[in-house]
């Protein structure tokens, strides 16, 4: 069936669109569904209109991982690495593209489903790579899709077609679990309306039907159930609320369980500012997870009130008798910091603290985490990428960026040793070397890389930040000189 199809077997009585409307609109708090739907539909997501970042960013999602805390950063380092630096710049260098694949995507399902997508786009007729996903992404079915060429690549099921659909601006909506809880819920208030959530096919029906009678579309429809029903990060919403709540700044570290029958993840509680707060329902829960994390022995110079000891003593959803999880939080970044990525805490614990400054971060990586591994490997690298703050008479000097670009460095390097110490003693994350660049006017101008055994042995307390330069293996100002 296809978006100009009718639903067929509908009830003798279909419900007026106004009783439809409103039944949707139970799940609606304001009208703000329009832009994020629209963010799709004219291709203003932070992918923009790139179609090679729209393709890795598909494919990314063909495992089930979670989008913010998996798929999204290890797209945005595919981007930085291989499309601004010019390396991959179109669908036909993507199809060939499996080394720098492999530098972002483990699995080698993710890596073949990106390659011949792109091999399948940049074959199609059309004038250009993006003209030849939106021409097909509006003319494809929503199911089944298994009469489309697409099908036919192993590792793409029909959420991720779906999906991509939406990538590419089409009126299409992701059959996620989300979408079938909110078909589920309309069941039960529009009675008389062919609603089902049995299997994918009824989901899409039922959402079909819901687009064609009411005044919701597909992609409106997607973005209700997935703000209602789905687990949106915590910063997501604070962009849209425009929570200015100073509660919500900086880091926070959201407490979850898993539902033992249902297996099912829920938020119990947070640590902000240092103490554990409950924002859900289920206190007994959140004080169950408190009480017997409180109950073990401190892991080195652990503090309850510390990020990072809440990552290392509920670090996983990963067995029976461990089914909490903690989570960093941070306003800076669209994604959660899961254990062993207490480096990155560090980092962004060292962006808010006296004397930095910074107005985005662009990239925050922690080389090979090995989330969910206890053994180590060389060579972690922290790399923080952030951008300066631009001089208010547009002067960009070598002067004007060390004096705010070294003080934010010599907070960032102190917050990652000051969080990995422990990790070091017992060899679980082995960080050795931290690297900052400091963006400004879209380019480089400052950036700094240091061992991390020399940033280690320094006396923070007493160190004049004024010799970072010296103490580190690398550094460049490539600000014009003073005049």
């Amino acid at each position: 069936m296809t978006r100009d199809d009718s639903p067929a077997d509908e009830p003798d009585e279909t419900p007026p669109t106004d009783e439809i409307d409103d039944a949707i609109r139970e799940f609606v708090d304001d009208d703000r569904y329009r832009k994020r739907a629209a963010m799709f539909r004219n291709l203003d997501r932070w992918t923009g209109d790139d179609p090679v970042l729209l393709v890795v960013d598909a494919a990314g999602t063909t495992t089930g991982a979670g989008y913010f805390d998996s798929v999204k950063p290890a797209v945005e380092r595919f981007r930085e690495r291989y499309v601004e630096t010019g390396e991959i710049t179109t669908l036909h260098e993507l199809a060939d593209a499996e080394t720098e694949l492999q530098s972002i995507f483990t699995n080698r399902r993710k890596q073949t489903v990106a390659m011949e997508l792109a091999a399948y786009f940049s074959a199609r007729p059309e004038a250009s790579d993006l003209e030849a996903m939106r021409t097909w992404a509006e003319t494809a079915p929503l199911y089944p899709y298994t009469d489309d060429p697409i099908s036919e690549i192993s590792g793409i099921g029909q959420k991720t077609f779906l999906f991509l659909q939406m990538l590419a601006g089409a009126d299409a909506i992701k059959p996620d679990r989300h979408v079938e809880k909110f078909v589920d819920s309309l069941r039960e208030t529009l009675p008389s309306a062919p609603l089902e959530a049995t299997d994918t096919e009824a989901v899409l029906e039922s959402c079909e039907w819901l687009a064609a009678h009411s005044s919701f579309d597909l992609l409106e429809l997607d973005q209700i159930a997935w703000w209602y029903f789905a687990d949106v990060p915590p910063e997501i919403e604070r962009k849209w609320d425009g929570d200015t709540d100073s509660e919500s700044d900086g880091l926070r570290v959201l407490l979850e369980t898993v539902d033992r029958d249902e297996v099912e993840v829920h938020r119990l509680g947070e640590l902000r500012n240092g103490e554990v707060v409950q924002s859900d329902a289920d206190g007994k829960s959140l004080e169950r997870i408190v009480e017997r994390v409180g109950e073990r022995p401190i892991r080195g110079d652990g503090d309850v009130s510390d990020p990072v000891f809440w990552l290392r003593e509920c670090r996983s959803f990963g067995s029976q008798l461990q089914r909490d999880r903690a989570s960093v939080l941070h306003p800076a970044i669209d994604r959660k910091l899961l254990y062993p990525q207490c480096p990155l805490v560090g980092a962004l614990r060292g962006l808010d603290a006296d004397g930095s400054t910074y107005e985005d971060v662009l990239e925050l990586d922690l080389t090979e985490p090995h989330l969910g591994r206890s053994p180590s490997r060389d060579g972690h690298t922290v790399t923080l990428r952030y951008e300066l703050p631009q001089p208010s008479d547009g002067s960009l000097t070598r002067e004007f960026v060390d004096e705010r670009a070294r003080p934010t460095a010599v907070n960032v390097i102190q917050g990652v040793v000051a969080a990995t110490e422990y990790e070091h003693r017992i060899n679980t994350v082995d960080v050795n070397t931290i690297e900052v660049y400091g963006y400004c006017y879209s380019q480089t101008v400052w950036k700094l890389r240091i061992d991390y055994d020399t940033a280690a042995a320094i006396d923070w307390e007493t160190y004049d930040g004024s010799e970072l330069p010296a103490d580190s293996e690398q550094y460049t100002n490539l600000a014009r000189a003073d005049r």
